[in-house]
């Protein structure tokens, strides 16, 4: 009778287990009933316990008491293991905080890497574009200026025939202290004149240099020597004299002055002395010293400049005896950044 009992038993959980596994292949049921079920198991324990174990209803009423008790132990593991559960639960939510911290920082460095390559492409596309710019202008200004055209010359040599020209009016008239009305009678003629298209182009290109934004400041420099070396000892010459006496190019000056662009000129294409005495020092930053020496002489001999004078304050700085030693110039004009003019 006890080996079928037990079998019996045996059956009966079978039959239970079979009827949960049924149940839990179906999701949606078990959401839905689950908490149902809970409660029947709940409120029916005893009854499957003691049914289980075979035990009348007599019993089962007359020690419910003691068995009652039993629902301590039971409530204590349960408990034991929810608070197993919420530990885990947050063990878990630690470590998958930690690998979303991971994957964002990693997500912040790509991007610092992605903006750090945007930005380096944006500066190679500027300096292309600019560049272009730049170039074409040139390119603009070397094909004007190989078309000046005076007696029979072209290119370069017509450039210095009009320099002679030019100053010879000039020089003409700075004896009778005239100077300004030698510029103006020399540019009445059309040799003369067919070099202000490209003055103008040359000056504007310098402009650009200085007032583009799509490249840095300190990289402008080497642009503005590009155009100084395609420039002849004519050329700059006119650059520096057509701003001086015509006022529709009198602002080019400061950028003349900001990029040294006159510190190549030579003994070749003389500046007249109120040309030179225009500008201030910094336009002539790198100037050879026996040129300087050379204006300075000159300037000298005329009697009309004594002094230099600082270019904010207009305050006398040094004579131009003084001036003519290199320590003292080379003190003078350093501590002032070149920023004076000779009067």
């Amino acid at each position: 009778m006890k080996v079928v009992g037990e079998n019996t038993c045996l059956a009966k959980l079978w039959t239970l287990f079979s009827y949960i596994k049924v149940i839990l292949t179906h999701w949606l049921f078990v959401a839905v009933s689950l908490p149902s079920i809970i409660f029947l198991f709940w409120f029916h324990y005893p009854k499957i316990v003691w049914y289980l174990q075979g035990r009348s209803p007599v019993t089962e009423y007359a020690e419910i008491g003691v068995f009652g008790d039993m629902y301590g132990a039971l409530n204590t593991l349960f408990s034991g293991l929810a608070f197993s559960a919420v530990v885990v639960t947050l063990l878990l939510q630690k470590r998958q905080l930690s690998v979303s911290q991971l994957e964002l920082k990693m997500t912040r460095d790509e991007m610092a890497s992605q903006s750090g390559l945007f930005k380096i492409q944006t500066e190679v596309m500027n300096q292309q574009l600019f560049e272009g710019t730049v170039f074409q202008l040139l390119g603009f200004y070397q094909e004007q200026s190989s078309k000046i055209v005076s007696w029979n010359k072209k290119g370069r040599d017509a450039w210095m025939s009009i320099y002679n020209i030019l100053s010879e009016e000039i020089n003409f008239n700075e004896r009778k202290e005239f100077n300004f009305q030698g510029y103006d009678e020399a540019m009445q003629y059309s040799e003369t004149q067919s070099v202000i298209p490209p003055v103008a182009l040359a000056l504007r290109l310098l402009k650009y240099i200085h007032e583009s934004s799509l490249i840095a400041n300190e990289k402008k420099q080497f642009y503005v020597e590009l155009l100084k070396s395609n420039m002849s000892d004519a050329e700059v010459y006119f650059l520096a004299v057509v701003p001086s006496y015509d006022d529709k190019f009198h602002e080019y000056q400061e950028y003349i002055e900001k990029y040294a662009l006159l510190d190549g000129i030579n003994t070749v294409c003389k500046l007249p002395l109120n040309v030179f005495s225009d500008y201030k020092m910094s336009a002539y930053r790198s100037l050879r010293m026996d040129v300087f020496d050379y204006y300075i002489n000159r300037l000298k001999r005329s009697g009309e400049y004594s002094v230099l004078v600082d270019g904010e304050t207009n305050e006398p700085v040094c004579d131009l005896e003084l001036l003519s030693r290199f320590d003292v110039r080379s003190k003078v004009l350093d501590e002032r950044n070149f920023n004076c003019f000779i009067r």
